[in-house]
């Protein structure tokens, strides 16, 4: 909360501040009454108006088009990320997830009789080669799907022709599931 003096002084709740030769402590206006405060003759300022720090470097110095899409792009690879490494169909498909599926997959291309125990969302199993290379098709297509949604949505985001259509881009679309 901020008041005004009829001069145009500006004073802040837990601030000190002085007025007429008078050095009043940070938590007065906290404390005192509305009367108090009028009987100075300050009156409440409404909120300032919300800094969108999106869209503006300063209060008044607006960001570049092309550092807004920057920064948009880079929450879309975050939210991708997240997307991608979420799991899918019951398996996990964090980068480490996806590394030992893609060498399993490799072992079982190389030789049909290949098992492995795998340790997946719900315990422990046996995959037979078939197996393998069925669980590492789904997590190669889901993170695929998830790469290809992201693509899709730069372009989209690149595409905008002023920051409030880059902002009416809803980044939450086009997700693969990931049950």
């Amino acid at each position: 909360m901020r008041f005004q003096f009829p001069d145009g002084t500006i004073v802040s709740l837990d601030r000190e501040f002085a007025h007429d030769g008078v050095n009043y402590p940070a938590d007065w206006l906290r404390r005192a009454s509305p009367e108090d405060q009028a009987a100075l003759g300050l009156t409440e300022l409404p909120p300032p108006p919300a800094f969108d720090e999106r869209r503006y470097f300063a209060p008044g110095e607006a960001r570049p088009l092309a550092a807004i899409k920057a920064a948009r792009v880079a929450e879309l690879a975050s939210i991708r990320f997240g997307q991608e490494t979420a799991g899918v169909a019951g398996l996990r498909s964090d980068r480490e997830s996806q590394a030992l599926l893609t060498g399993a997959a490799l072992a079982a291309t190389l030789d049909p009789e290949y098992t492995v125990d795998w340790k997946g969302e719900g315990g422990w199993t046996t995959l037979d080669a078939v197996q393998l290379l069925a669980a590492a098709q789904t997590v190669r297509g889901h993170v695929q799907a998830c790469f290809s949604n992201e693509r899709v949505l730069a372009a989209t985001i690149d595409a905008a022709e002023d920051a409030d259509a880059v902002f009416a881009i809803d980044l939450g679309q086009g997700w693969p599931s990931s049950n």
